[in-house]
């Protein structure tokens, strides 16, 4: 079997109200699916990061992968490591790195649909059938339509919370910080266990490493009380981290 084309197909999903994040705002998430085809008529689905601009970057890697057998799945990705993330070329090793994670993952379901098995099968055997999700809680901006969203400190969150227990039943939460004043960020986590107590099996915090090392470390030892269960990214690399 051999890889003969590639098919990309950007879409854009839209928020239903402005996301805040330490990064900025974000009114939608676009990603690429692509569709992997062989000379034997199977087709592999992938998707990654990005529109556009990282879908006709598969146009130009097409020599790391078209006429390739799945099978060589390995020696396919080894194949992007060509370029090296220096200052003039870190812009197309990061979208090359989408556009190898998406081809990998393509492959994966070509090799499990030529042997008729789930890829958890091919990697030995699923750990678990089923996977808990958590609430995703963001602070946001009002909707175009000023129904949705404006949610900026606790009494919000806490709402936001409570529509995706009714809706979806979570069971637990991620709170996207290193929006807002680390003190009415604190104000939140404290309102969201004093409201939902134990129903709220999973509490977790995330910056985004927008925190400075000496926030992390006075912010997570005061949120200790409200048993969180992890902070996500508290502050910018492995020396900060540590």
């Amino acid at each position: 079997m051999k890889i003969t084309k590639v098919t990309c197909t950007p879409v854009h999903i839209p928020m239903e109200a402005p996301l805040r994040w330490s990064m900025g705002v974000e009114n939608g998430t676009t990603r690429t699916i692509i569709e992997l085809h062989t000379d034997e008529g199977l087709t592999g689905l992938g998707e990654t990061y990005g529109g556009a601009s990282t879908a006709a970057r598969f146009k130009s890697a097409e020599p790391f992968f078209i006429g390739y057998d799945p099978l060589e799945v390995s020696r396919i990705v080894k194949n992007f490591e060509v370029f090296r993330t220096t200052s003039e070329q870190s812009a197309l090793t990061i979208e090359l790195r989408y556009v190898a994670a998406a081809i990998e993952m393509a492959c994966w379901d070509l090799i499990g649909k030529m042997q008729n098995k789930r890829v958890c099968d091919l990697w030995g055997g699923a750990d678990s059938e089923q996977v808990p999700f958590v609430a995703y809680l963001f602070y946001r901006y009002k909707s175009k339509n000023g129904k949705i969203g404006g949610e900026d400190g606790p009494e919000g969150i806490c709402e936001q919370y409570a529509d995706h227990v009714r809706r979806f039943g979570f069971t637990g939460l991620k709170l996207k910080t290193g929006v807002l004043e680390p003190a009415i960020e604190r104000a939140t986590v404290k309102r969201l266990r004093e409201t939902f107590g134990d129903q709220i099996q999973h509490l977790r915090v995330d910056p985004n490493q927008v925190w400075s090392t000496e926030t992390a470390i006075n912010e997570l030892k005061r949120l200790d009380e409200y048993d969180i269960e992890y902070c996500e990214d508290p502050t910018y690399n492995l020396e900060g981290m540590s």
